[in-house]
């Protein structure tokens, strides 16, 4: 019997959370000066579908790839400007 955890794609894993995190600091850096957050969020909704697309032909599971978009989330949310002033 084989366990869902030994068969986890830990290159494809740790490449989307890299891609992931890149994405996230780039839209905030980019709207550093503004605090309507939906428009991060819509940007970030706009990396949906290549996030799925590259996920499933990297064969990563469903939870993974739910949490991994969830905690890109969770870093757009708790943003904060202080860190992307510019000098």
């Amino acid at each position: 019997m084989k366990l869902p955890l030994t068969s986890i794609n830990t290159v494809g894993l740790t490449l989307m959370f890299l891609v992931t995190v890149i994405y996230v600091v780039v839209i905030v850096y980019m709207h550093r000066d503004r605090n309507d957050i939906r428009k991060i969020y819509k940007w970030y909704l706009g990396y949906l579908a290549p996030f799925i697309i590259v996920s499933l032909i990297l064969h990563l599971q469903i939870a993974l790839q739910i949490g991994i978009y969830l905690a890109g989330a969770v870093l757009v949310l708790h943003r904060s400007n202080r860190y992307f002033y510019r000098n």
